[in-house]
């Protein structure tokens, strides 16, 4: 509120903005928590699974598993794909319609946060707000983060360590069953 009674145009832009976001953010929070996906491991692909469909990420698609941090919140498993043809390819057009939804919300948002934010998350957030696509996405993923795929805490039933180590477990015990 402090910022909307400054004299200066952009404080108050800024302002509104920071209430606008951050009071529909508290209407998004039963939702987040609701969240329903389901990670399956097989022994070809790690299945995501949604309401909307199933993604699917071969094993042999894997270049490497292993933890992100955004430098904020908590770690994330990250995946790196050799190429994102498969994993887009495959993906349900329902499922691909909410991503690109949810992709719709959050591109105006990083816009408008990068408004008020500084240094690097400045440039993180316009840059995002300028992706087009979800291969566009994937790629600034993997530019910011070193991984293409990133599964949150909510996403995970273990912490990210420990569900990269499984990860690995699986794609190693893949790779031996295709050398037999």
């Amino acid at each position: 509120w402090i910022a909307i009674r400054q004299p200066a145009l952009e404080y108050r832009f800024a302002g509104v903005l920071a209430v606008v976001f951050f009071g529909y953010g508290l209407t998004r929070i039963p939702a987040l928590a609701r969240r329903k996906v389901t990670l399956v491991l097989t022994p070809g692909a790690l299945e995501q699974v949604y309401p909307q469909g199933v993604a699917t990420i071969p094993w042999a698609d894997v270049a490497a598993v292993g933890v992100a941090s955004t430098g904020r919140g908590r770690p994330m498993a990250g995946i790196l794909l050799h190429s994102y043809d498969r994993y887009l390819g495959q993906m349900p057009p329902e499922l691909a319609a909410y991503t690109e939804r949810a992709a719709r919300f959050m591109k105006p948002v990083a816009g408008a946060t990068a408004v008020v934010a500084h240094g690097q998350a400045r440039g993180m957030l316009l840059d995002y707000s300028r992706t087009r696509g979800m291969a566009s996405r994937l790629a600034w993923q993997r530019e910011r983060f070193g991984y293409d795929i990133l599964l949150a805490w909510n996403e995970l039933d273990r912490p990210a360590r420990d569900f990269a180590a499984l990860l690995d477990e699986h794609i190693t015990l893949y790779h031996s069953r295709l050398n037999r």
